[in-house]
C-alpha cells in the first residue's frame, strides 16, 4: 500500500516539478514579449487591453493565515449598505523603458470593493498545499518533499514588499490537504470559497482522488489557477480556471504533433491509443484524430473500463494487447498517468514502442526506473528540460532562500536523503507568477469578468521555467512548449531529442 502511494504521488508531483537536464539559450528574444520588471516575474504589457503594469512605491506588510484543522469561523461579509469602504487612488505608475512615454492608464482610477475578496487596500487569495508531514505521518512513509507553504509565503510577502497587485496587498489563506482522496480536498474548498470568501485560490489540488475536486471552486464562482482541467471538469464552472501547464488534449494533439514534425511518427508504425482513464478520454480522441491527420496508418484505440480496479483494468488490456499483435500494432501511445499500466508495458519487452502522453509523469524514472526497463523497446515522451538561466526562476530561488536560510537546488541535483524544497519553489513561482500577470492585466476594477477578459486578452505571457507560453479566448492553458525526449537504455536516464517546440 506504501509503495503505491509513493508512486501515485510522485508521478502527481512530478507534472509540477523542473527536473531533467538544463537547456542553453532559452530565453524569449526582446522582441517576443515587453515587459516591466516585478521582482522575480514579469508583467506583460498588455497594449491590446490599454494596460500597463510596474511596482509602486508602497512597502507594506503580508498578512499570512496560519494553517489550522479547525474551521474558522468568519463574521458575515458587510452589505454596501452596512459599511463605506474607503477609496484608495492608484499610485500613478512609471513607465518601463519597453513602454516609451505612452499614457499611463490608471492615473486617475480609484480602488475600491470591487467583487467578493477584494477590497480597496487587500486581494485575498487561497493556496492549497499536500501536507507531506502529514501525508508520512499517515502512511509511514519517508517522502522527501517540503511543504510547499513556506515558499510560496516567501514570494508573497516579497510581492507585497513591492506594492502588490496595482496597490493592493495578497492576503494568503492557505488550507492543506491529503491525497488518495476527495474529503479533504472538499472541505479545503468549501472553507476558502465560503467561510474565507477569497477571490481566487492559486494551486489546486493534485494527487489521487484530489484532483477530481477542483471544479468545486469553479462551481462557488472562485477563480482557479493550477490543475489541468478536462473537458466536463470546465462545463462545470462558473469562473475563470486557468493554468501555467498545458491541458490534456491540447497535450495530446501537440505530441502527435510534435513525432510528425521531427519524422519519428512515421518510424513508429501502426498504433494503438490507449486511455488510462474517463479523464483521458477526449485527449485519446484527439490523439487519435491526430495521428489520422498526419497521414500515419489509423490508430487503434481502447481505454480502461475499470477504473482503479488495477487486477480488472490489467486483465482487459492483455486483452487488448492480443488483439494490438494480431492487427500488427508496433507502438503503443498510452494517454494518462496510469502507474501499473506503464509497469505493465514496460515489462512487456521489446514487443512495442512505448509513447507517454505526460513526460513529467516519468521524469522521476531518472532516479527509479521500473523493473525491466532494461529490456523494453523504445520508449519516448515529452516533456521540459530545466533551462538553466532562466531569470525568473533565479529571482524566486533569491526570494525563498532568503526566507528559509539555505540553498534550494533542483531536485535531479540533491543527495539521496536531502529535502526536496525545489518542487515547492518552482509550484510557487510559476502559479503567483500567472496570477499577477492576469490580475494586473485586469485592472483595478478587478472582478471574475475582468479577470476573464484579461485572460482572453493576453496574448504571449512570461511563466518561470517556460520558453513559450500564451493565454487567449478559450486558451486557460498557458504552457505552449515541449521538445521531445527518448530512455536512454545506456545511461538509464531521459535525453532531449529534438529542439522544443513552440505548439501553442
Amino acid at each position: 500500500m506504501g509503495n503505491r502511494i509513493t508512486l501515485l504521488l510522485t508521478l502527481v508531483l512530478a507534472g509540477w516539478v523542473m527536473t531533467g537536464c538544463g537547456n542553453t539559450d532559452t530565453t524569449p528574444a526582446a522582441s517576443d514579449l515587453a515587459t516591466t520588471s516585478v521582482g522575480p516575474f514579469a508583467s506583460t504589457t498588455m497594449e491590446q487591453a490599454g494596460n500597463q503594469a510596474g511596482p509602486t512605491s508602497v512597502t507594506p506588510t503580508t498578512s499570512v493565515v496560519p494553517t489550522t484543522s479547525a474551521v474558522p469561523t468568519t463574521s458575515a461579509t458587510p452589505t454596501a449598505s452596512e459599511t463605506v469602504v474607503a477609496q484608495t487612488t492608484v499610485p500613478k505608475l512609471k513607465p518601463s523603458p519597453s513602454a516609451g512615454s505612452s499614457p499611463d492608464p490608471y492615473q486617475d482610477s480609484t480602488l475600491g470593493e470591487s467583487f467578493r475578496g477584494v477590497t480597496a487596500s487587500e486581494v485575498r487569495v487561497g493556496f492549497t498545499w499536500i501536507d507531506f508531514d502529514e501525508v508520512n505521518r499517515t502512511f509511514g512513509l519517508n517522502l522527501r518533499w517540503a511543504n510547499w507553504l513556506p515558499a510560496f509565503a516567501a514570494l508573497v510577502e516579497d510581492l507585497n514588499n513591492r506594492g502588490g497587485i496595482l496597490g493592493r496587498q495578497v492576503v494568503l489563506i492557505d488550507r492543506p490537504y491529503l491525497p488518495g482522496g476527495s474529503a479533504s480536498a472538499e472541505q479545503a474548498c468549501l472553507e476558502l470559497t465560503g467561510d474565507e470568501q477569497v477571490f481566487a485560490v492559486l494551486n489546486g489540488f493534485h494527487g489521487p482522488g484530489a484532483e477530481t475536486s477542483n471544479e468545486c471552486f469553479g462551481t462557488h464562482e472562485t477563480i482557479l489557477v493550477g490543475g489541468r482541467a478536462s473537458v466536463e471538469q470546465l462545463a462545470l464552472v462558473d469562473a475563470p480556471w486557468i493554468t501555467d501547464d498545458m491541458g490534456n488534449v491540447r497535450r495530446a494533439e501537440s505530441f502527435v504533433s510534435l513525432l510528425d514534425q521531427t519524422g519519428v511518427l512515421r518510424d513508429l508504425g501502426p498504433t494503438l491509443v490507449y486511455s488510462t482513464g474517463p479523464g483521458y478520454v477526449e485527449a485519446a480522441e484527439a490523439a487519435v484524430e491526430a495521428i489520422d491527420a498526419s497521414g500515419a496508418p489509423a490508430p487503434m484505440s481502447a481505454r480502461n473500463q475499470y477504473g482503479g480496479d488495477e487486477p480488472a483494468a490489467i486483465a482487459q488490456l492483455e486483452v487488448v494487447l492480443e488483439r494490438a499483435r494480431a492487427d500488427g500494432v508496433q507502438t503503443i501511445l498510452v494517454v494518462g498517468e496510469g502507474v501499473r499500466v506503464l509497469e505493465y508495458l514496460v515489462d512487456q519487452g521489446d514487443q512495442f514502442n512505448l509513447l507517454i502522453h505526460n513526460g513529467e509523469s516519468v521524469e522521476p524514472w531518472n532516479l527509479s526506473p521500473p523493473a525491466g526497463i532494461g529490456n523494453a523497446g523504445r520508449i519516448i515522451t515529452n516533456t521540459r528540460f530545466r533551462q538553466d538561466d532562466d531569470e525568473q526562476v533565479e529571482g524566486c530561488r533569491r526570494v525563498v532562500e532568503a526566507s528559509l536560510g539555505h540553498e534550494v537546488r533542483p531536485t535531479d541535483e540533491l543527495d539521496p536523503d536531502e529535502r526536496d524544497h525545489w518542487s515547492a519553489l518552482t509550484i510557487s513561482c510559476r502559479t503567483l507568477a500567472l496570477f499577477t500577470q492576469v490580475a494586473t492585466a485586469a485592472g483595478p476594477n478587478l472582478t471574475n469578468d475582468s479577470f476573464a477578459e484579461a485572460v482572453a486578452n493576453m496574448g504571449p505571457i512570461r511563466i518561470p521555467g517556460e520558453r513559450f507560453a500564451s493565454l487567449g479566448p478559450d486558451k486557460p492553458d498557458a504552457r505552449d512548449g515541449l521538445a521531445l525526449a527518448e530512455w536512454s537504455h545506456t545511461t538509464g536516464r531521459w535525453v532531449q531529442v529534438s529542439e522544443e517546440f513552440h505548439l501553442g
